[in-house]
């Protein structure tokens, strides 16, 4: 079978800094890389670790001699995957002559190691992949063979024969044995093992490896252990014929019960794969069951299943079953007696309801004035709670009783027992206890199998009975309910509902004393408004004659005893420790006068108030499953006082509503999914021009523009749609109304839908006339293009006039004289760009801005920006150096925009750079990734010398209108638009642009540009 292998990768490079890189890269337990400087000597390495990737840098012509083309061409590489790294000066078509290479790739020497990288890690993936479903289908395979000889064979040791001949073929160990554990004679049985040929010989102390194995079954535990750490072990085994150095134990369990085991040895220490450990607990569940149903199931299903159907063919009561199980329970574990304890969990004790023994004592004749009290043996209580079967040998000697369980035990002659729980709809209902007395042998795994198998089957019966009893009670309950559901009437009002709940209270469930507490949210204080009985409430632990403030409320539920979601105050709760050895000649159930109880009226987790009952007819403290019948009650009054509220919060929240659409200047229209109006506000008749009698039932889409109209229909059925969540609202949709004179009207809608009961019926349509917009928008582009007009006029007439007086055209002029003349002319320039900025600026708000990319070579575009600015700073003492990136690959851009973009940060860095410091402008690739999946992009750096930019400002500097200062250089005079328009210019190419900066020690501006598009771009 194959194991977990690992993914092996050989690199030959002459020096070792490619793979460090990928050391640090390719970080996985699954994968081994091994480094070779020269070609020489690996020829060997590789024939035997057949590497699944060979990566080989080739840095000079002489490497590819005939030896080389020799060791490429062997079979060692027919399946192997190969990279090589080729320098500058060696041709592709050198390689040629190692044939048909389609597993290979070729890069470059200077690939960026990314790439490379990426490349690599997809090639380990598909191995991986490759191995995976070669190993996976090889596993199934085996693991099918193994089943089909499982459940093949019906006798056991022709069963571990053919296991004992076919596992050794698939697994990974020298020694195997297999074997089973009778649990009724407590021993190893069919003890078969397979020992290699050559070591059979020395094979011949088996019975001692069956003692030993004895003693593992019976831990019931895998474990491994090699000679190291324990010598003595593996000198024995030796002796024994098992010569190894690793040995492993997988135990066959099933029901939690030992049946069997596997002893695997391995000769050498080796690594134990993943795969063979979950091929062998796979195998140990199918030879679990298969001896399961061997050795046990055959010998006692016939007889519980009798015993079943004998319960049901004959419909037992509850009664009934519970006294006949313990019958049958007391002759299957061949005990002395067996008692089932039934549980009070609302006080806490168990009592003795049926017994059965094999003679007759007087201790068993006074069991029904026995009591346990489960909090006195709270590990005891634990123990019930879990719900399985379980042995309790010499409970003498136990931690899970108290004293007086103790004293009631020895009245019972109780010694060991066997504890069976009964749990049925997750509600412990008792337990059976089986006990053997003093001198007897202890209960056996082989015994509590059997009660855990009968004890399954008595609790299905009990289900049917139980179910049948409490479905018939509640039938009766609700059926009193719905007659109440009936009665009670939308025109009713909540007092009037509530007497009546009271009064079927009384009728229905028996209880002289019914009221309801009102809790009063605004005042925090509880006021009865509905009672029968209770004439001398005054003398209850809570007066229901006057209001009760809600902190003596609270404090008086610390005081009562929480049963199912209700409150029970017992005026004279039981003394546990009452009575000779904490005994109780009877058990304490009947109802007092004091006491109360109180069933919280609740809906949406918020309380209500409460029901509060008291004097049952048949004077017993109450059962949980007559407070379940309360809180059903309970409901209906809390859906009565919901409904109550509801009801009064809707009628404010309509007048409310009414009077916001009245009053709002927005025009507000509902409609049906038919498009029809069936409301609209004084707002947006006035805007249209129509009353509502002439809009009233009319089709919404007919006050609309043509091209209005596909909109609003669009728009109407997206907000309808159930499939659509996300978008059920829609906002700022311009569409066009026509107002009753053919005035097109703008406006901008906001659509919702209108639901009732869960279902659609129309939506809401609210509408802002733009008109007064429109109008602004339009005066503010006029005053746009009067300013852009207006200035660069004469600012062009100027810089013209400037330029003929510097090159000497009109006169000549002296050095100081153009020397002010060329400060004139960069100022104009300054201006130009200023108005430049701001049009740009305009075109940015109104959505007008747009690029138009083309395919260009970036490094070319950014030199030459640099050229023209190291011809400005040449009486400046500042460095501009690059740094370009010449593997950029052609990208797809405005070259015009770009240029923009880097002449404003350039000159930016110019503008706060220091004298005798530097600007250096950067070009590299870089990697991002975006949804899972990794992108390549162009980066452009701009990197100053100046003060650099408080950390709190680096987020704003790319806003409009926006500029950042510092005490180290003077206040800039623009207009904080040069950097909203780069970043503009940036996204509209998708890419992003940001500053990284550390005060006094400069900053760097970078942007980037997509890779992958542009040469998408370029295909198309």
């Amino acid at each position: 079978m194959v194991e977990d292998k690992y993914l092996k990768l050989v690199i030959n490079a002459p020096d070792r800094e490619l793979f460090s890189y990928l050391q640090q890269n390719i970080v996985h337990e699954d994968i081994e890389m091994f480094y070779f400087p020269e070609l020489s000597g690996i020829e060997e390495f590789i024939s035997r670790i057949r590497p699944h990737l060979f990566l080989t840098v080739i840095h000079s012509q002489l490497m590819l001699n005939e030896k080389f083309q020799v060791f490429f061409k062997s079979p060692l590489f027919q399946d192997t995957n190969i990279i090589f790294i080729l320098s500058d000066n060696i041709s592709l078509s050198r390689l040629q002559g190692l044939g048909d290479l389609n597993k290979s790739i070729i890069f470059k020497e200077g690939t960026p190691l990314e790439i490379v990288l990426h490349n690599i890690k997809a090639i380990l993936k598909k191995e991986r992949t490759d191995l995976e479903q070669f190993s996976s289908r090889e596993y199934s395979e085996n693991l099918l063979k193994c089943a089909k000889i499982i459940n093949s064979e019906n006798r056991i040791d022709s069963l571990f024969e053919k296991l004992i001949h076919f596992l050794p073929k698939i697994l990974p160990y020298d020694y195997i044995s297999i074997f089973y554990f009778d649990p009724e004679l407590n021993q190893i049985r069919n003890f078969n093992q397979f020992i290699p040929p050559h070591r059979r010989n020395s094979a011949v102390l088996t019975p001692n490896l069956e003692k030993l194995a004895s003693v593992w079954i019976k831990k019931e535990k895998f474990f491994k252990v090699n000679s190291s750490e324990d010598p003595n072990l593996f000198k024995k085994l030796s002796e024994w014929g098992w010569n190894v150095k690793q040995i492993y134990f997988f135990p066959i369990l099933n029901q939690k019960l030992p049946l069997g085991g596997m002893i695997l040895g391995q000769v050498n220490l080796l690594r134990k794969g993943k795969t063979s450990t979950s091929f062998l607990r796979e195998i140990n569940e199918l030879i679990g069951l298969k001896l399961y149903n061997l050795l046990l199931m055959g010998k006692s299903a016939e007889s519980k299943d009798d015993f079943t159907e004998q319960l049901v063919h004959n419909r037992f009561s509850e009664e009934s079953v519970l006294q006949l199980s313990c019958k049958k329970l007391n002759s299957v574990s061949k005990s002395e007696n067996t008692i089932f304890w039934q549980i009070n969990r609302g006080f806490g004790f168990l009592f003795p309801k049926y017994s059965y023994s094999t003679e007759e004592k007087a201790s068993w004749k006074s069991l029904e004035k026995t009591v346990l009290f489960l909090s006195r043996n709270s590990k005891f209580n634990q123990t019930l709670s879990n719900d399985k079967v379980v042995i309790i040998d010499n409970v003498y000697e136990s931690d899970q009783f108290d004293k007086s369980t103790l004293d009631t035990f020895r009245k019972l002659d109780y010694h060991h027992i066997i504890v069976a729980p009964i749990c049925l709809q997750k509600e412990e209902v008792g337990v059976f206890v089986l006990n053997r007395t003093a001198g007897r042998p202890v209960f056996t795994s082989w015994e509590v199998s059997q009660i855990s198998l009968l004890v399954d089957k008595i609790k299905k019966v009990l289900e049917d009975t139980y179910i049948v009893k409490e479905a018939n009670l509640k039938l009766r309950q609700l059926s009193r309910i719905f007659e109440l559901g009936n009665e009670i009437k939308l025109e009713l009002n909540l007092e009037d509902i509530l007497d009546r709940i009271t009064k079927s209270i009384r009728k229905t469930l028996g209880w002289n004393d019914v009221a309801v507490l009102r809790f009063d949210d605004f005042q925090k204080q509880y006021r009865t408004i509905s009672k029968l009985g209770f004439d001398k409430s005054e003398d209850l632990p809570i007066n229901l004659s006057q209001t009760i403030g809600q902190k003596e409320v609270d404090s008086f539920l610390m005081d009562c005893q929480k049963l199912s979601h209700s409150y029970f105050y017992d005026s004279s709760p039981l003394d546990l420790g009452a009575g000779e050895n904490g005994f109780f000649d009877n058990v304490i159930t009947e109802w007092k006068n004091q006491d109360l109880l109180l069933i919280p009226i609740e809906s949406r987790q918020k309380r209500h108030g409460f029901l509060v009952v008291r004097d049952p007819v048949e004077r017993l403290k109450p059962t949980e499953d007559k407070i379940i019948s309360l809180e059903y009650f309970a409901n209906q009054a809390a859906v009565a006082v919901e409904n109550s509220s509801l009801y009064e919060s809707l009628q404010i929240s309509e007048e409310r509503y009414r009077a916001l659409a009245e009053t709002m200047t927005l025009g507000l229209v509902t409609a049906t999914l038919d498009g029809n109006i069936v409301y609209i506000n004084p707002a947006f008749e006035k805007l249209v021009g129509f009353n509502q009698k002439n809009l009233l039932d009319k089709p919404l889409i007919q006050y609309f523009s043509e091209d209005s109209q596909k909109k609003l229909a669009e728009m109407a059925l997206q907000v309808m749609d159930d499939q659509e969540l996300k978008k059920r609202n829609i906002d700022n949709i311009e569409l066009e109304l026509i107002s009753s004179g053919g005035e097109m009207i703008p406006v901008s809608t906001y659509v919702f839908p209108f639901i009732r009961q869960k279902g659609n019926e129309g939506y809401f349509l609210v509408l802002n006339d733009l008109r007064v917009v429109k109008k602004l928008e339009r005066l503010k582009a006029d005053f746009n293009s009067m300013i852009v007009h207006d200035l660069r006029s004469p600012l062009n007439v100027i810089q013209g006039f400037i330029e003929l007086i510097r090159t000497k055209v009109v006169g000549e002029i002296n050095t100081e004289q153009e020397e002010l003349l060329d400060i004139a002319k960069e100022n104009v320039k300054k201006v130009l760009n200023l108005v430049d900025n701001f049009l740009v600026a305009s075109k940015m708000e109104v959505g007008k801005f747009g690029i138009e990319p083309k395919i260009s070579e970036l490094n070319s575009i950014v030199e030459r920006i640099v050229e023209n600015h190291r011809v400005l700073l040449k009486n400046k003492k500042i460095q501009l150096e690059t740094k370009l990136n010449s593997n950029l690959p052609l990208l797809y851009f405005d070259g015009l925009r770009i240029e923009q973009v880097m002449n404003n940060l350039l000159s930016n860095a110019v503008k706060h750079t220091k004298e005798g410091t530097g600007i250096t402008v950067m070009t590299d690739i870089f990697s991002k990734e975006i949804k899972g999946e990794k992108k390549l992009f162009a980066r452009i750096g701009v990197q100053d010398m100046g003060p650099g930019i408080d950390s709190d400002k680096l987020n704003t500097v790319f806003e409009k209108y926006e500029q950042v200062d510092s005490e180290m250089t003077p206040k800039s005079s623009g207009t904080g638009l040069g950097l909203a328009i780069c970043k503009e210019i940036v996204n509209l190419h998708g890419g992003e642009i940001w500053v990284e900066s550390e005060k006094k020690k400069g900053s760097t501006f970078y942007f980037t540009l997509p890779i992958e598009p542009s040469i998408e771009k370029v295909l198309k």
